[in-house]
């Protein structure tokens, strides 16, 4: 192994004392160069190679080198312009061309890098790397049809090529075959079971599919592999949000943005919790720094206007909201393209719900509508002539994956909260559109707050249903075959009531549809993780006011089936 700090005094030495002369010299400046960019000092490594090159103005290699250290300083535009040099001087330096397509890609100038690639397979049609790069600007571009066949051909060549399966398992996501994407990141993990970006892939194909503790563990493993990977702990810290993990969240999203101080998405997903948990200066300063770092960050003009709205300045929130409808910004990959139309729908909705608010006026609570992700909010609010400790839950599920939609539950679950908080409940958080985990999450930790009210509300609107006498609440990820497979596949959840000192304790809902009933603990889940509504008469002590709206039994008029 090279020992660098030795080459890099052995040089200085020599130049030093003016031994070296002519081509030697050169070759003293261009050593040294390497040494210190192989060290990552890349501001000495810039300066000698332009003294090498001073002293020699023709040799191709020298501006090559500079270029290398060019791009690992970000500037693109003059690591551009040294190779393009270094391909003049030596047209058969593929190396230059290569890299100078590098370089065009990472400027998102992805029709030059196309071009500087063709160039070199034109020169030499057996390099798979070549291909790959080639293929993965196609896929940003969005042509992924033509980057699948040439990451298909990258690993014709080398079939052991772990990058050009992880590649394709990217374009594949983002073409929106999840599967294969899967197949294809699992293939590169066997290959190189080092791969973090493989881990990280297949995890966010698993979050994107619902399936929240496989992404946990690929994230997990893609930190263990590489420790300083601070995408990886973002994406585990939102995968803790959808499961309503605030702790294990905040502690991810902390770490990431340790390591890497420009990740605006981590800020981001930072301040989605603050702003659930009612922390307004928290949040806001989170959305702002997401906003600085990235000013076409569409989700962070969301986030921010929704803070605004909960603070009162309706102002300020309807221009947020607006800014986030006027961007277009080109997206990464299939997820931040979803959470990027995601954010915009909750921006629509806020500005037609505003649109006749004043100024000044007390913001309602803000919900997505139909979003195919959990949304929640926290909304606090004074007390109003009360002296006693009133809490609520209020979910409303309306987007449903496997049946059909619903669009009244996140409306009406807005309506219920802002009675609720008229009426003297110090905290009213609402969720909406819950997948399984999220929703025993949120039961689970709202009863432990429980414990200290004096009142505590949790209100349901969404399907449901009644199967052998137990009432059930339908996550947004169900998938209902028949009565025998409610347990086992639908995960169908309760609204829990609290054990202890509260005083009041009321489950609610659409009355329309289910008897009432009261609520078992959630910690009497059934096998499969979901807590379901119970008989009364077997639950003293409990209050008999609760309501599940859900899936109307047999009998109903059909226009009633699929509503809330």
């Amino acid at each position: 192994m090279v020992d660098l700090d030795r080459t890099i005094s052995g040089c200085s030495r020599a130049l030093e004392n003016g031994n070296p002369k002519g081509q030697l010299r050169v070759a003293a400046y261009a050593n040294r160069g390497y040494a210190y960019h192989l060290k990552g000092d890349d501001d000495h490594a810039i300066a000698d190679f332009n003294e090498a090159i001073r002293l020699d103005p023709k040799n191709a290699g020298l501006y090559e080198a500079r270029g290398l250290a060019d791009h690992r300083k970000g500037d693109y535009d003059r690591e551009i312009a040294d190779l393009s040099e270094a391909a003049r001087l030596n047209p058969k330096l593929e190396a230059a061309i290569y890299n100078r397509g590098a370089a065009n890609a990472a400027k998102g100038d992805y029709d030059r890098a196309i071009a500087d690639y063709n160039e070199v397979v034109r020169v030499d049609p057996r390099e798979s790397h070549v291909y790959n790069a080639r293929g993965n600007s196609y896929d940003a571009k969005g042509d992924h049809d033509r980057a699948i066949a040439d990451q298909n051909e990258a690993i014709r060549l080398n079939p052991q090529y772990a990058f050009a399966y992880y590649h394709r398992g990217l374009s594949y996501e983002n073409s929106g075959d999840h599967d294969r994407a899967i197949a294809d990141y699992t293939e590169a993990v066997r290959i190189d079971p080092k791969l973090a970006v493989a881990y990280n892939g297949r995890g966010l194909v698993y979050l994107i599919k619902g399936d929240v503790d496989r992404a946990i563990a690929d994230f997990s493993e893609a930190v263990r592999v590489d420790a300083k990977f601070a995408i990886a702990f973002n994406n585990r810290g939102s995968a803790y949000f959808d499961k309503a993990d605030y702790d294990r969240a905040v502690v991810d999203l902390n770490e990431a943005i340790r390591l890497d101080a420009k990740l605006a998405l981590a800020s981001k997903h930072r301040g989605d919790i603050y702003l659930i948990t009612g922390d307004y200066r928290r949040a806001m300063a989170d959305f702002n720094e997401a906003i600085r770092i990235d000013p076409q960050f569409v989700a962070a003009y969301t986030g921010r206007g929704l803070t605004y709205e909960r603070t009162a300045e309706i102002a300020k929130a309807r221009a947020d909201f607006n800014f986030a409808l006027g961007l277009s910004p080109k997206d990464g990959n299939a997820k931040l393209a979803r959470d990027r139309r995601l954010a915009q729908d909750i921006a629509r909705e806020r500005l037609a719900a505003l649109a006749d608010a004043p100024a000044a006026a007390a913001p309602a609570p803000a919900v997505a509508a139909a979003a195919p992700a959990a949304t929640a909010v926290a909304v606090a609010t004074a007390p109003v002539a009360v002296s006693d400790h009133r809490i609520a839950l209020v979910i409303g599920n309306s987007a449903y994956e496997n049946v059909p939609a619903l669009p009244n539950p996140a409306r009406d679950a807005t309506l219920v909260a802002d009675v609720l908080k008229r009426t003297g409940f110090e905290t009213v958080t609402v969720l909406t559109n819950l997948r399984k985990d999220a929703l025993i999450s949120a039961l689970r930790g709202f009863a432990t707050r429980a414990e200290s009210a004096d009142w505590a509300v949790v209100y349901y609107a969404g399907h449901g249903m009644e199967v052998g006498g137990i009432n059930y609440l339908v996550p947004t990820d169900a998938k209902v075959a028949a009565d025998r497979d409610n347990r086992l596949r639908g995960g169908a959840n309760g609204a829990g009531a609290q054990r202890g000192r509260t005083r009041q304790k009321i489950a609610t809902g659409d009355p329309r549809c289910l008897p009432r009933q009261s609520v078992r603990e959630p910690d009497e889940a059934h096998a499969d993780g979901g807590v379901a509504l119970g008989d009364a008469r077997a639950r003293r002590g409990r209050a008999r006011s609760g309501h599940a709206g859900g899936l109307c039994r047999q009998g109903r008029r059909d226009r009633d089936r699929w509503r809330r």
